[in-house]
């Protein structure tokens, strides 16, 4: 599962994130909150806790914020978006800006995405719109 929230670091931002993050640890209680940033990105550790099996386990709340404009980051996370996308871990990311091909490759897996108040399916509407 991926959700993705970007902009500015504002109010609407933080709130939206905060609530996402809120939502599921409430439905899994027992899930366990990994975070990963700009500084500490490291690619073997961020495809153990999304790759790794939950059979037995809750799922992992995996929050990244900062990690897209790594080359690194993206590269792994853009490679492996649908595997991410039918993961049972929730993969959380938070970042000021996003390109808009990133965003239609996430919008094409399902993910969840975020600007301000635009929803996924708004953001989608709007992109068949300019379509036609």
């Amino acid at each position: 599962m991926i959700t993705v929230i970007y902009g500015r670091k504002d109010d609407d931002v933080l709130v939206a994130y905060k609530e996402a993050r809120e939502q599921f640890l409430k439905a899994y209680p027992d899930a366990q909150h990994l975070g990963i940033d700009g500084d500490s990105w490291d690619r073997a550790y961020f495809e153990e806790i999304t790759f790794g099996s939950s059979l037995f386990t809750s799922p992992n709340l995996v929050t990244c914020s900062g990690v897209i404009p790594l080359s690194d980051a993206r590269e792994c996370i853009e490679s492996n978006l649908e595997m991410l996308a039918s993961s049972p871990h929730l993969i959380l990311i938070r970042e000021e800006i996003i390109s808009s091909d990133f965003v239609d490759k996430l919008i094409a897996v399902g993910a969840t995405v975020f600007c301000k108040d635009k929803s996924s399916a708004e953001l989608a509407k709007e992109k068949a719109v300019l379509v036609q």
